[in-house]
Protein backbone atom coordinates (compact mmCIF):
# COMPACT_ATOMS: atom_id res chain seq x y z
CA UNK A 1 0.00 0.00 0.00
CA UNK A 2 3.21 2.27 0.22
CA UNK A 3 2.87 3.00 -3.86
CA UNK A 4 -0.69 3.84 -3.19
CA UNK A 5 0.12 6.54 -0.33
CA UNK A 6 2.39 7.59 -2.83
CA UNK A 7 -0.12 8.53 -5.52
CA UNK A 8 -2.77 9.92 -3.41
CA UNK A 9 -0.11 12.15 -1.82
CA UNK A 10 1.26 13.75 -5.47
CA UNK A 11 -2.61 13.79 -5.92
CA UNK A 12 -3.20 16.57 -2.74
CA UNK A 13 -0.03 18.03 -4.01
CA UNK A 14 -1.37 18.87 -7.29
CA UNK A 15 -4.69 19.86 -6.24
CA UNK A 16 -2.77 22.70 -3.74
CA UNK A 17 -1.01 23.75 -6.68
CA UNK A 18 -3.89 24.21 -7.99
CA UNK A 19 -5.84 26.08 -5.72
CA UNK A 20 -2.98 28.44 -5.22
CA UNK A 21 -3.11 28.98 -9.32
CA UNK A 22 -7.18 29.39 -9.02
CA UNK A 23 -6.63 31.92 -6.76
CA UNK A 24 -4.02 33.54 -7.95
CA UNK A 25 -5.34 33.87 -11.23
CA UNK A 26 -8.45 35.76 -9.80
CA UNK A 27 -6.23 39.18 -9.47
CA UNK A 28 -3.35 38.79 -12.36
CA UNK A 29 -2.54 36.91 -15.58
CA UNK A 30 -0.41 34.36 -16.23
CA UNK A 31 3.14 35.37 -17.80
CA UNK A 32 2.56 36.00 -21.48
CA UNK A 33 5.69 33.77 -22.36
CA UNK A 34 4.60 30.92 -21.04
CA UNK A 35 1.73 28.67 -22.77
CA UNK A 36 -0.66 26.59 -21.62
CA UNK A 37 1.66 23.38 -21.44
CA UNK A 38 4.66 25.18 -19.87
CA UNK A 39 1.95 26.20 -16.97
CA UNK A 40 1.18 22.65 -16.43
CA UNK A 41 4.42 21.28 -16.64
CA UNK A 42 5.59 24.11 -14.32
CA UNK A 43 2.36 23.13 -11.98
CA UNK A 44 3.40 19.61 -12.29
CA UNK A 45 6.63 20.12 -11.46
CA UNK A 46 5.79 22.16 -8.23
CA UNK A 47 3.75 19.23 -7.09
CA UNK A 48 6.83 16.91 -7.38
CA UNK A 49 9.08 19.07 -5.45
CA UNK A 50 6.36 19.24 -2.74
CA UNK A 51 5.95 15.91 -2.82
CA UNK A 52 9.83 15.24 -2.56
CA UNK A 53 9.48 17.58 0.37
CA UNK A 54 6.77 15.68 2.07
CA UNK A 55 8.66 12.63 1.91
CA UNK A 56 10.97 13.46 4.54
CA UNK A 57 8.37 13.78 6.95
CA UNK A 58 9.55 16.63 8.82
CA UNK A 59 7.78 19.06 10.03
CA UNK A 60 10.10 21.94 10.38
CA UNK A 61 11.31 21.10 6.80
CA UNK A 62 8.18 20.83 5.18
CA UNK A 63 6.82 24.08 6.68
CA UNK A 64 10.57 26.10 5.15
CA UNK A 65 10.91 23.83 1.44
CA UNK A 66 7.16 24.19 0.47
CA UNK A 67 6.86 27.65 1.74
CA UNK A 68 9.74 28.72 -0.41
CA UNK A 69 8.58 26.07 -3.12
CA UNK A 70 4.90 27.78 -3.27
CA UNK A 71 6.78 31.40 -3.63
CA UNK A 72 8.66 30.28 -6.28
CA UNK A 73 5.78 29.24 -8.17
CA UNK A 74 4.04 32.15 -8.26
CA UNK A 75 6.77 34.09 -9.16
CA UNK A 76 7.63 31.86 -12.21
CA UNK A 77 4.08 31.71 -13.76
CA UNK A 78 2.51 34.90 -12.80
CA UNK A 79 3.03 38.30 -13.65
CA UNK A 80 2.99 40.49 -10.72
CA UNK A 81 5.39 43.21 -8.91
CA UNK A 82 6.69 42.09 -5.55
CA UNK A 83 4.79 44.21 -3.49
CA UNK A 84 1.41 42.77 -5.05
CA UNK A 85 2.66 39.47 -4.64
CA UNK A 86 3.92 38.85 -1.38
CA UNK A 87 0.24 40.86 -0.73
CA UNK A 88 -1.32 37.60 -2.59
CA UNK A 89 1.32 34.94 -0.66
CA UNK A 90 0.66 36.36 2.65
CA UNK A 91 -3.72 36.27 1.81
CA UNK A 92 -3.57 32.37 0.53
CA UNK A 93 -0.50 30.80 2.24
CA UNK A 94 -2.44 30.96 5.83
CA UNK A 95 -5.85 29.34 4.71
CA UNK A 96 -4.26 26.90 2.78
CA UNK A 97 -2.32 26.43 6.01
CA UNK A 98 -4.90 26.75 8.49
CA UNK A 99 -6.65 24.42 6.04
CA UNK A 100 -4.04 21.49 6.55
CA UNK A 101 -4.13 21.79 10.42
CA UNK A 102 -7.65 20.30 10.41
CA UNK A 103 -6.14 17.27 8.98
CA UNK A 104 -5.11 15.78 12.20
CA UNK A 105 -7.83 17.83 14.31
CA UNK A 106 -10.24 15.96 12.22
CA UNK A 107 -9.67 12.58 12.30
CA UNK A 108 -8.88 11.77 15.47
CA UNK A 109 -7.00 8.67 14.46
CA UNK A 110 -4.27 10.56 13.20
CA UNK A 111 -3.46 11.65 17.15
CA UNK A 112 -2.31 8.43 18.02
CA UNK A 113 0.39 8.36 15.02
CA UNK A 114 1.30 12.02 15.65
CA UNK A 115 1.94 10.71 18.87
CA UNK A 116 4.15 7.97 17.91
CA UNK A 117 6.36 10.91 16.01
CA UNK A 118 5.01 8.77 12.73
CA UNK A 119 3.11 10.04 9.68
CA UNK A 120 -0.44 8.44 9.41
CA UNK A 121 -1.26 6.75 6.25
CA UNK A 122 -2.76 9.16 3.93
CA UNK A 123 -5.35 6.29 2.28
CA UNK A 124 -6.80 5.36 5.53
CA UNK A 125 -8.14 9.49 5.95
CA UNK A 126 -8.87 9.80 2.08
CA UNK A 127 -11.95 11.27 2.99
CA UNK A 128 -10.25 14.12 5.38
CA UNK A 129 -8.39 15.05 3.22
CA UNK A 130 -11.00 15.86 0.39
CA UNK A 131 -13.00 17.47 3.18
CA UNK A 132 -10.10 19.68 4.06
CA UNK A 133 -9.42 20.47 0.32
CA UNK A 134 -13.49 21.36 -0.25
CA UNK A 135 -12.88 23.69 2.57
CA UNK A 136 -10.08 25.27 1.15
CA UNK A 137 -11.82 26.19 -2.08
CA UNK A 138 -14.60 27.45 -0.63
CA UNK A 139 -12.65 30.08 1.78
CA UNK A 140 -10.32 31.21 -1.50
CA UNK A 141 -13.60 32.15 -3.39
CA UNK A 142 -14.96 33.66 -0.98
CA UNK A 143 -11.28 35.31 -0.25
CA UNK A 144 -11.93 35.76 -4.05
CA UNK A 145 -15.41 38.10 -3.80
CA UNK A 146 -14.21 40.01 -0.84
CA UNK A 147 -10.74 40.93 -2.31
CA UNK A 148 -11.01 41.30 -5.59
CA UNK A 149 -11.11 44.84 -7.69
CA UNK A 150 -14.57 46.31 -8.09
CA UNK A 151 -14.79 45.49 -11.34
CA UNK A 152 -14.28 41.94 -11.42
CA UNK A 153 -16.88 41.82 -8.54
CA UNK A 154 -19.86 39.80 -9.11
CA UNK A 155 -23.47 39.62 -7.85
CA UNK A 156 -22.93 38.59 -4.19
CA UNK A 157 -26.48 37.19 -4.65
CA UNK A 158 -25.90 35.51 -7.43
CA UNK A 159 -22.38 34.17 -5.98
CA UNK A 160 -24.13 33.13 -2.90
CA UNK A 161 -26.48 30.88 -5.00
CA UNK A 162 -23.84 29.05 -6.56
CA UNK A 163 -21.72 28.48 -3.33
CA UNK A 164 -24.50 26.95 -1.60
CA UNK A 165 -23.45 23.59 -3.80
CA UNK A 166 -20.25 24.01 -2.13
CA UNK A 167 -21.70 24.28 1.13
CA UNK A 168 -23.75 21.57 1.24
CA UNK A 169 -21.28 19.17 -0.45
CA UNK A 170 -19.29 19.96 2.53
CA UNK A 171 -21.98 19.30 4.73
CA UNK A 172 -22.19 15.85 3.24
CA UNK A 173 -19.15 14.98 3.62
CA UNK A 174 -18.76 16.28 7.72
CA UNK A 175 -22.33 14.21 8.01
CA UNK A 176 -20.42 10.80 6.37
CA UNK A 177 -17.49 10.97 8.43
CA UNK A 178 -18.74 11.79 11.83
CA UNK A 179 -22.34 9.81 11.22
CA UNK A 180 -20.64 6.48 12.85
CA UNK A 181 -20.45 4.86 9.98
CA UNK A 182 -17.69 2.20 9.46
CA UNK A 183 -16.16 2.15 6.12
CA UNK A 184 -12.99 0.21 7.31
CA UNK A 185 -15.63 -2.90 7.53
CA UNK A 186 -16.22 -2.98 3.51
CA UNK A 187 -13.40 -1.55 1.57
CA UNK A 188 -15.14 -1.62 -1.90
CA UNK A 189 -17.33 0.75 -0.46
CA UNK A 190 -14.57 3.22 0.93
CA UNK A 191 -13.20 3.09 -2.16
CA UNK A 192 -16.50 4.14 -3.85
CA UNK A 193 -17.44 6.86 -1.67
CA UNK A 194 -14.48 8.14 -2.06
CA UNK A 195 -14.73 8.29 -5.53
CA UNK A 196 -18.06 9.68 -5.68
CA UNK A 197 -17.13 12.42 -3.33
CA UNK A 198 -14.02 13.77 -5.44
CA UNK A 199 -16.42 13.70 -8.30
CA UNK A 200 -18.51 16.09 -6.03
CA UNK A 201 -15.69 18.16 -5.21
CA UNK A 202 -15.08 18.28 -9.01
CA UNK A 203 -18.67 18.88 -10.12
CA UNK A 204 -18.01 22.17 -7.73
CA UNK A 205 -14.69 23.24 -8.82
CA UNK A 206 -16.48 22.83 -12.68
CA UNK A 207 -19.30 25.16 -11.85
CA UNK A 208 -17.70 28.02 -10.22
CA UNK A 209 -15.29 27.66 -13.19
CA UNK A 210 -18.44 27.78 -15.31
CA UNK A 211 -19.50 30.70 -13.34
CA UNK A 212 -16.30 32.38 -13.11
CA UNK A 213 -16.53 32.61 -16.92
CA UNK A 214 -19.88 33.62 -17.17
CA UNK A 215 -18.66 37.04 -14.92
CA UNK A 216 -16.08 37.57 -17.37
CA UNK A 217 -17.98 37.09 -20.53
CA UNK A 218 -20.21 39.54 -18.92
CA UNK A 219 -17.85 42.04 -18.34
CA UNK A 220 -16.63 41.63 -22.14
CA UNK A 221 -20.06 42.24 -23.46
CA UNK A 222 -20.49 45.49 -20.87
CA UNK A 223 -16.64 46.79 -21.98
CA UNK A 224 -17.71 46.53 -25.65
CA UNK A 225 -21.10 47.90 -25.35
CA UNK A 226 -18.84 50.96 -23.76
CA UNK A 227 -16.72 50.93 -26.71
CA UNK A 228 -20.22 51.41 -28.65
CA UNK A 229 -21.20 53.69 -27.02
CA UNK A 230 -18.40 55.53 -27.35
CA UNK A 231 -17.84 55.45 -30.85
CA UNK A 232 -21.50 56.12 -31.27
CA UNK A 233 -20.99 59.46 -29.38
CA UNK A 234 -17.84 60.25 -31.49
CA UNK A 235 -19.70 59.90 -33.78
CA UNK A 236 -22.46 62.07 -33.26
CA UNK A 237 -19.80 64.68 -32.18
CA UNK A 238 -17.62 64.20 -35.10
CA UNK A 239 -20.83 64.65 -37.58
CA UNK A 240 -22.19 68.18 -35.81
CA UNK A 241 -18.95 69.32 -35.45
CA UNK A 242 -17.82 69.12 -39.46
CA UNK A 243 -20.94 70.96 -39.97
CA UNK A 244 -20.25 73.75 -37.89
CA UNK A 245 -17.17 73.72 -38.76
CA UNK A 246 -18.20 73.91 -42.59
CA UNK A 247 -20.76 76.65 -41.40
CA UNK A 248 -18.05 79.01 -39.64
CA UNK A 249 -15.88 78.33 -43.15
CA UNK A 250 -18.47 79.03 -44.92
CA UNK A 251 -19.29 82.41 -42.52
CA UNK A 252 -15.54 83.10 -42.96
CA UNK A 253 -15.21 82.92 -46.79
CA UNK A 254 -18.98 85.56 -47.05
CA UNK A 255 -18.12 88.04 -44.62
CA UNK A 256 -15.53 89.60 -47.62
CA UNK A 257 -18.06 89.62 -50.00
CA UNK A 258 -20.61 91.09 -47.16
CA UNK A 259 -18.23 93.96 -46.06
CA UNK A 260 -17.71 94.84 -50.04
CA UNK A 261 -21.39 94.88 -50.67
CA UNK A 262 -21.89 97.49 -47.03
CA UNK A 263 -18.80 99.56 -47.69
CA UNK A 264 -20.63 100.08 -51.57
CA UNK A 265 -24.05 100.71 -50.77
CA UNK A 266 -22.53 102.85 -47.63
CA UNK A 267 -20.81 105.02 -50.70
CA UNK A 268 -24.00 105.46 -52.83
CA UNK A 269 -26.04 106.70 -49.39
CA UNK A 270 -28.02 103.47 -49.38
CA UNK A 271 -27.52 102.95 -45.84
CA UNK A 272 -30.96 101.56 -45.14
CA UNK A 273 -30.29 98.53 -46.89
CA UNK A 274 -26.20 98.51 -45.48
CA UNK A 275 -27.96 98.07 -42.42
CA UNK A 276 -30.52 95.30 -43.08
CA UNK A 277 -27.18 93.60 -44.56
CA UNK A 278 -25.86 93.80 -41.43
CA UNK A 279 -28.64 92.78 -39.54
CA UNK A 280 -28.92 89.59 -41.87
CA UNK A 281 -24.99 88.87 -41.44
CA UNK A 282 -25.20 89.54 -37.35
CA UNK A 283 -28.23 86.99 -37.14
CA UNK A 284 -25.57 84.30 -39.00
CA UNK A 285 -22.47 85.38 -36.37
CA UNK A 286 -25.05 84.67 -33.69
CA UNK A 287 -25.93 81.10 -35.27
CA UNK A 288 -23.03 80.18 -36.84
CA UNK A 289 -20.18 81.60 -35.06
CA UNK A 290 -17.19 79.65 -33.27
CA UNK A 291 -17.34 80.54 -29.98
CA UNK A 292 -12.96 80.86 -29.06
CA UNK A 293 -12.91 79.37 -26.03
CA UNK A 294 -9.17 78.18 -26.23
CA UNK A 295 -6.75 77.47 -28.83
CA UNK A 296 -7.76 74.34 -29.44
CA UNK A 297 -10.46 73.73 -32.56
CA UNK A 298 -11.97 70.62 -31.54
CA UNK A 299 -12.16 71.48 -28.32
CA UNK A 300 -13.77 75.20 -29.22
CA UNK A 301 -16.15 73.31 -32.21
CA UNK A 302 -17.84 71.09 -29.37
CA UNK A 303 -17.83 73.56 -26.62
CA UNK A 304 -19.63 75.54 -29.20
CA UNK A 305 -22.05 72.55 -30.16
CA UNK A 306 -22.63 71.72 -26.15
CA UNK A 307 -23.18 75.45 -25.77
CA UNK A 308 -26.24 75.24 -28.26
CA UNK A 309 -27.80 72.11 -26.65
CA UNK A 310 -27.55 73.40 -23.00
CA UNK A 311 -29.47 75.86 -24.67
CA UNK A 312 -32.47 74.32 -26.15
CA UNK A 313 -32.31 72.56 -22.62
CA UNK A 314 -32.80 75.96 -21.13
CA UNK A 315 -29.30 75.31 -18.87
CA UNK A 316 -26.92 77.91 -18.47
CA UNK A 317 -23.48 76.73 -19.75
CA UNK A 318 -20.23 78.70 -18.22
CA UNK A 319 -16.71 77.78 -19.64
CA UNK A 320 -13.71 78.99 -18.76
CA UNK A 321 -10.49 77.26 -20.14
CA UNK A 322 -7.01 78.55 -18.89
CA UNK A 323 -4.66 80.56 -21.29
CA UNK A 324 -1.80 78.02 -22.69
CA UNK A 325 -3.77 74.75 -21.43
CA UNK A 326 -2.08 71.93 -22.97
CA UNK A 327 -4.48 69.16 -24.80
CA UNK A 328 -2.87 68.30 -27.97
CA UNK A 329 -1.25 65.39 -26.46
CA UNK A 330 -4.94 63.76 -25.73
CA UNK A 331 -5.97 62.44 -29.25
CA UNK A 332 -9.27 64.47 -30.68
CA UNK A 333 -11.39 61.38 -30.32
CA UNK A 334 -10.96 60.78 -27.21
CA UNK A 335 -10.64 64.18 -26.22
CA UNK A 336 -14.66 64.86 -27.72
CA UNK A 337 -15.67 61.08 -25.96
CA UNK A 338 -14.36 62.21 -22.90
CA UNK A 339 -15.86 65.66 -22.86
CA UNK A 340 -18.65 65.42 -24.63
CA UNK A 341 -19.69 62.26 -21.88
CA UNK A 342 -18.80 64.58 -19.35
CA UNK A 343 -21.12 67.32 -20.73
CA UNK A 344 -24.02 65.14 -22.13
CA UNK A 345 -24.30 63.74 -18.46
CA UNK A 346 -23.87 67.27 -16.01
CA UNK A 347 -26.49 69.08 -18.93
CA UNK A 348 -29.15 66.24 -18.61
CA UNK A 349 -28.11 66.53 -14.69
CA UNK A 350 -28.72 70.35 -14.95
CA UNK A 351 -31.94 70.44 -16.62
CA UNK A 352 -33.69 68.37 -14.72
CA UNK A 353 -32.63 70.75 -11.62
CA UNK A 354 -35.76 72.48 -10.41
CA UNK A 355 -32.94 75.37 -8.92
CA UNK A 356 -29.47 75.43 -10.50
CA UNK A 357 -30.11 74.65 -13.85
CA UNK A 358 -26.25 75.53 -14.76
CA UNK A 359 -23.26 73.68 -15.92
CA UNK A 360 -19.68 75.34 -15.23
CA UNK A 361 -16.53 74.08 -17.00
CA UNK A 362 -13.42 74.72 -15.93
CA UNK A 363 -9.87 73.77 -17.44
CA UNK A 364 -7.11 74.12 -16.47
CA UNK A 365 -3.53 72.90 -15.39
CA UNK A 366 -1.51 71.60 -12.58
CA UNK A 367 1.67 70.52 -11.26
CA UNK A 368 3.77 72.55 -13.32
CA UNK A 369 1.90 71.92 -16.33
CA UNK A 370 2.08 68.53 -16.39
CA UNK A 371 -1.40 67.62 -15.30
CA UNK A 372 -4.94 68.49 -17.18
CA UNK A 373 -7.69 68.89 -15.50
CA UNK A 374 -11.32 69.31 -16.56
CA UNK A 375 -14.07 69.97 -14.18
CA UNK A 376 -17.54 69.62 -14.67
CA UNK A 377 -20.15 71.07 -12.10
CA UNK A 378 -23.83 70.95 -12.03
CA UNK A 379 -27.11 70.90 -10.37
CA UNK A 380 -29.47 68.15 -10.24
CA UNK A 381 -32.46 66.93 -8.34
CA UNK A 382 -33.32 63.19 -9.43
CA UNK A 383 -32.08 60.67 -7.50
CA UNK A 384 -28.37 59.48 -8.33
CA UNK A 385 -28.20 55.78 -9.19
CA UNK A 386 -24.91 54.07 -7.28
CA UNK A 387 -23.69 51.15 -9.01
CA UNK A 388 -19.68 49.53 -7.67
CA UNK A 389 -19.58 52.52 -5.17
CA UNK A 390 -20.11 54.34 -8.63
CA UNK A 391 -22.20 57.67 -9.21
CA UNK A 392 -23.77 56.16 -12.79
CA UNK A 393 -26.99 57.83 -13.68
CA UNK A 394 -29.80 60.55 -12.36
CA UNK A 395 -31.98 57.90 -14.78
CA UNK A 396 -35.30 55.97 -13.40
CA UNK A 397 -35.77 53.98 -16.11
CA UNK A 398 -34.72 50.33 -16.78
CA UNK A 399 -31.73 49.67 -18.51
CA UNK A 400 -28.16 49.68 -18.56
CA UNK A 401 -26.70 53.12 -16.64
CA UNK A 402 -23.06 54.66 -16.57
CA UNK A 403 -21.72 53.85 -19.74
CA UNK A 404 -21.27 56.95 -20.26
CA UNK A 405 -19.26 57.43 -17.41
CA UNK A 406 -17.30 54.15 -17.57
CA UNK A 407 -16.32 55.15 -21.06
CA UNK A 408 -14.88 58.14 -20.12
CA UNK A 409 -12.86 55.90 -17.03
CA UNK A 410 -11.96 53.29 -19.76
CA UNK A 411 -10.39 56.14 -21.58
CA UNK A 412 -9.07 57.98 -19.02
CA UNK A 413 -7.03 54.72 -17.28
CA UNK A 414 -5.37 54.33 -21.09
CA UNK A 415 -3.45 57.75 -20.14
CA UNK A 416 -2.33 57.48 -16.66
CA UNK A 417 -5.50 59.50 -15.65
CA UNK A 418 -9.30 59.02 -13.13
CA UNK A 419 -12.13 60.20 -13.21
CA UNK A 420 -13.60 61.32 -9.54
CA UNK A 421 -17.42 61.96 -9.10
CA UNK A 422 -18.76 63.77 -5.66
CA UNK A 423 -20.99 65.86 -4.52
CA UNK A 424 -20.70 69.05 -2.48
CA UNK A 425 -23.38 71.79 -1.98
CA UNK A 426 -25.72 69.77 -3.62
CA UNK A 427 -23.93 69.96 -6.79
CA UNK A 428 -22.43 66.96 -8.54
CA UNK A 429 -18.97 67.40 -9.29
CA UNK A 430 -17.38 65.51 -12.25
CA UNK A 431 -13.11 65.76 -11.95
CA UNK A 432 -11.05 64.19 -14.89
CA UNK A 433 -7.39 64.18 -14.67
CA UNK A 434 -5.14 63.33 -17.22
CA UNK A 435 -1.32 63.10 -16.53
CA UNK A 436 0.44 64.48 -19.59
CA UNK A 437 4.59 63.92 -20.56
CA UNK A 438 6.91 66.51 -20.07
CA UNK A 439 7.45 69.73 -21.97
Amino acid sequence: MVWMDIVVKFMICIIDVFLLYDFMSEFTDVRTKLGKLHTILIGLATSLCILSVNMFENTYINLICVTVISWGYITVVFDLNLKRRLELFCIAYPIAAGCEILYPIMSPSTLYYIEKGETPPVIDNILIIIIEKLLNFIIFNIVKQVVAKPANRSNYKIFLTYLCLSISTFGIMITIVYSGIDLSINYTYKVAMTIFLILMILSNILILYVYSQYIEESEKNMDKNVMLIKKDAELQHLSHINHIYEQHQMLVHDVGNYLKVIEELVKNNKTERACDILEELNDRLGTSSLTEYSNHIIVNMLLSEKKEYAASMDVDFDVYIEPNVRMEEISDTDMIAMLGNLIDNAVRGASESKGDRKVRIRIFMQNNMQVLVIKVVNGFSSELVLQDNRFVSTKKEEGIHGLGIRSVEKTAKQYGGYLECFIKEKQFHGILVLPLGKI
